[in-house]
């Protein structure tokens, strides 16, 4: 498994004072691996005895795959870096839910509908949220994919540093965007604030994702490799019975043409999905049943309380010293 995060290869934060010298955010990408349980990082060079040249090409994830199976041995990591790491990450998994915030958020339905399937999604719109600018809100000045007319409560599992990173932003949604707040009085106000902040990242994702030219699609689909493709699709019963030209037949075309062209269109090294496709891919293949949210709003369980955001000078270096 490879581990990283916005940071990067994160692990090797903790072991900073340990790491060869040669290794660095620039060049570690598909370097750094958890290999049956332990610490693997692969060098620059293929062997310890050549000088490290800081110009090799990047590795793919295959060419890492490949080289971690057949000399896996070879790439341990040295002891005093994955003493420094086991040391940090001793007490996980089940340390994660210490970690974890619970909270009520007004959001769209969709949203909701979204976050059930793929509840990991919920980093991505924070992210896009607090690092907005000015390109990424004019997305979010008509919302055409999360408009705020079906809105439902919903309780939402953030991290608590995601859950601060919302609360601590102060922000004032566009007038034309429908989207709007009530008094602070309010008892549900910060559940309105949240799920008004969730929702801006979550259009500004879709507002981002990958755009694929109706001539570049054409060219991709008229191919022998997507005939093949499209035939194994039929012999498979991917289309259900369903009668060529149908709206269902041509949904169930249209996703599987999409599954195509970006297999074929993006690099080998590409392993991540962008978020926004991934949003707007369930949004297409999931059912959003209005009336179920609804009822699944009335009897929601209390959210967590957030007093952890009121932090004391001493409280804070206690966490330091951790």
């Amino acid at each position: 498994a490879r581990i990283n995060d916005n940071d990067g290869e994160f692990l090797l934060i903790e072991a900073a004072d340990f790491i060869p010298k040669w290794l660095n955010p620039e060049n570690s990408d598909n370097r750094v691996f958890f290999y049956k349980g332990e610490l693997h990082i692969i060098p620059l060079s293929d062997t310890e005895e050549q000088e490290c040249d800081f110009s090799d090409a990047g590795l793919t994830i295959s060419e890492a795959l490949a080289l971690l199976s057949a000399r896996s041995e070879e790439f341990l990591a040295a002891e005093p870096i994955r003493t420094a790491v086991y040391r940090r990450i001793s007490g996980y998994p089940e340390k994660i839910q210490t970690s974890l915030h619970r909270a009520h958020c007004y959001l769209p339905a969709g949203a909701v509908a979204v976050l059930k399937q793929r509840p990991s999604l919920v980093a991505a719109a924070v992210q896009a949220f607090y690092l907005r600018d000015p390109v990424d809100l004019r997305a979010c000045r008509t919302f055409k994919t999360f408009p705020p007319d079906e809105r439902v409560m919903t309780v939402v599992t953030f991290t608590k540093c995601l859950y601060a990173q919302l609360m601590q932003q102060q922000f004032v949604p566009d007038r034309r965007s429908g989207y709007t707040l009530p008094l602070p009085s309010h008892p549900q106000y910060k559940a309105y604030e949240l799920g008004m902040k969730l929702a801006h990242g979550f259009e500004i994702l879709c507002s981002k994702c990958s755009k694929i030219s109706p001539d570049s699609k054409r060219n991709v689909l008229c191919g022998p490799l997507w005939e093949r493709f499209l035939s194994t699709l039929k012999e498979n019963n991917y289309f259900k019975g369903e009668l060529e030209g149908s709206v269902k037949y041509s949904e169930l075309l249209r996703m599987a043409e999409d599954y195509f062209q970006r297999s074929v269109t993006e690099p080998e090294s590409s392993v991540e999905v962008n978020p926004g496709d991934e949003v707007l891919t369930l949004l297409q293949t999931t059912t959003v049943d209005l009336k179920e949210l609804e009822r699944e709003a009335a009897c929601l369980p209390p959210e967590d309380d957030d007093s952890w955001l009121e932090i004391t000078p001493d409280d804070l270096d206690k966490i330091l010293k951790e």
